[in-house]
């Protein structure tokens, strides 16, 4: 897909735009997720299941009273790949516990497939830079904010918890 392809070019985002790749790219792409997220994938199993067993209790109250269906399947796939990415979920389908800005990253990213799949049906839009590529910018633009922001907290996480290990236990 073209649309995602060109706004990792423009925003020099080279280790997602290897996914697209062929070749030594694709590989160091695929390479650099095997031992973790495929050659593990059974340790992401039971949270997975975990996660959604909550989207499956709250489904009920949820839709269609509070969340439309087709928002609550794309927080429910948020939620879960958010499961596998950082190790717990926002819970974006709970309405008690959902927090704007995870609801943001869920919309914004949504938005973006959602345009992308109008781009394809559309190229000169795209071509001429149109207010709908323009859209699709601007919610790609928050969608890596959201992750960037994300991805940052749960690393600095990370690191305070291996500090903290290594630091000599009292007697």
């Amino acid at each position: 897909v073209s649309t995602f392809i060109d706004y990792y070019e423009e925003n020099n985002v080279t280790m997602a735009l290897n996914m697209f790749q062929s070749g030594p790219e694709w590989k160091e792409w695929r390479d650099s997720l095997n031992p973790d997220m495929f050659a593990a994938w059974t340790t992401y199993l039971p949270s997975i299941a975990q996660t959604c067993r909550k989207i499956s209790d709250v489904a009920g109250a949820e839709v269609p009273k509070h969340i439309p269906f087709v928002d609550f399947i794309s927080r429910a796939a948020f939620d879960m790949f958010e499961t596998v990415m950082y190790g717990s979920s926002s819970f974006t389908t709970n309405s008690k516990v959902a927090k704007p800005e995870d609801i943001e990253f869920v919309m914004a990213s949504q938005a973006a497939f959602d345009i992308t799949g109008a781009l394809l049906s559309n190229p000169m839009e795209k071509l001429f830079e149109g207010d709908l590529y323009k859209k699709f910018v601007v919610n790609m633009d928050k969608t890596f904010s959201f992750a960037r922001k994300r991805t940052k907290k749960y690393a600095d996480l990370a690191l305070m918890d291996q500090q903290q290990a290594q630091q000599p236990q009292p007697s």
